[in-house]
């Protein structure tokens, strides 16, 4: 069985950047949120749970996740949003850790923006998280995403803090203006190297 390790960092922190350097290197990673959707769209129970919870409304004609729908009622109700994190989450962890224990890798990588929020740290043997400055995990949001600051804001809001990150991750890479993504990777990978042995 595979050792399981998050990767996190918050919106704009880079995280997914790294991810993609790190898969293309040839580590195993896997990104919770293609997991999510990929169970929200194929696992019958978690479907049916659902259709429970929030109608059948949630569903397109095709059968996929009406993800305008799904987000205008969570959004802005936390009780909906813990409603259906109770929901997915769960599903989203026995995957992993199914994954994990069918993989001939040492070490999976795990890569999620809200770990530490979901509980998914606790499937984890270690937890990396990317920290960088707020101005430029803002600037990098606007421009990737075409949005306002305030509504980068509002998501960084939604999520833990680089600092509550960076108390409980076994290793904290810095992405700041000049990071380079060949030297994270290296940093990622020596702190695999050693984890693993």
């Amino acid at each position: 069985m595979a050792k399981i390790v998050g990767l996190t960092g918050g919106i704009g922190s880079g995280k997914s950047t790294l991810s993609a350097a790190l898969r293309e290197s040839g580590l195993e990673v896997l990104d919770t949120d293609t997991i999510a959707r990929q169970i929200m769209l194929t696992d019958k129970c978690v479907r049916a749970k659902l259709a429970d919870a929030f109608g059948a409304g949630v569903f397109l004609e095709s059968g996929e996740i009406d993800k305008n729908y799904l987000s205008d009622v969570v959004f802005h109700n936390p009780q909906k949003m813990a409603v259906l994190n109770s929901i997915v989450h769960p599903a989203v962890f026995e995957y992993i850790v199914e994954y994990a224990i069918a993989s001939d890798s040492k070490v999976v990588l795990a890569e999620s923006a809200i770990l530490f929020e979901s509980g998914m740290n606790t499937i984890c043997s270690a937890v990396i998280t990317v920290s960088a400055p707020e101005d430029i995990r803002i600037e990098r949001v606007m421009r990737r995403n075409g949005v306002s600051e305030q509504e980068v804001r509002q998501r960084m809001e939604a999520q833990w803090t680089d600092q509550q990150r960076e108390r409980r991750a076994d290793l904290v890479i810095r992405n700041g203006e000049n990071a380079k993504i060949s030297e994270l990777c290296l940093q990622v990978k020596e702190f695999i190297c050693n984890f693993a042995s």
